[in-house]
């Protein structure tokens, strides 16, 4: 079961993530933890690296490298896991590239088109935290990137929520206590455990 957790930056992808890696654990379901951009591939620590400079690639450019990282990243983590029969949890998806980089102006066909032809693999279930951008930017603690701003990060929620409309996403409103949300997402995954 490839589960990935999506939502805006301050979801709190990775608060679920800690609480469902404990609830895994607790029913003996083997499993790895991961994200994307990854932080254990070269093209992930790139992309994490230009995030936080001054110099921003084209919307165009940042798609491909978003993919790029999803492809080594499936073949590296995702794909192995898999075949061993664990569960791949993951905080984003090549689904965030796709809401993240159609704020950015790039088309959603286009997107898709490259997500076929290099093959990649769909999460078998995607949980969209659901949180409006000013509650969410309140949450960060750390330093922003290019991507989180106010404005910018409405236009990502909307994608996600209109990608969850079109391809049957979970969404879970994540603007209440991380146990409350967390409830919502073991219900969502009871029929699996």
């Amino acid at each position: 079961m490839y589960v990935a957790i999506e939502g805006i930056d301050g979801s709190g992808k990775d608060t679920q993530l800690d609480m469902l890696s404990s609830y895994l654990r607790e029913k003996n379901v083997p499993f790895v933890r991961t994200a994307e951009p990854t932080t254990f591939l070269p093209i992930g620590l790139f992309i994490k690296g230009l995030l936080r400079s001054c110099y921003h690639p084209s919307p165009s450019a940042m798609t491909l490298l978003f993919l790029a990282d999803v492809v080594e990243h499936q073949r590296e983590r995702v794909l192995p896991a898999l075949g061993e029969g664990r569960w791949v949890i993951s905080s984003r998806s090549f689904i965030s590239t796709l809401a993240y980089q159609m704020a950015a102006g790039v088309e959603k066909d286009f997107i898709l088109g490259l997500v076929r032809a290099l093959g990649l693999r769909w999460p078998d279930m995607v949980i969209v935290l659901d949180v409006e951008a000013e509650v969410a930017l309140a949450r960060k603690r750390e330093r922003r990137h290019m991507y989180e701003r106010a404005q910018f990060l409405e236009e990502v929620r909307k994608n996600y929520l209109a990608l969850a409309r079109e391809f049957s996403f979970y969404v879970v409103r994540a603007d209440r206590p991380p146990d409350t949300v967390f409830n919502e997402i073991k219900n969502i995954l009871s029929s699996y455990l």
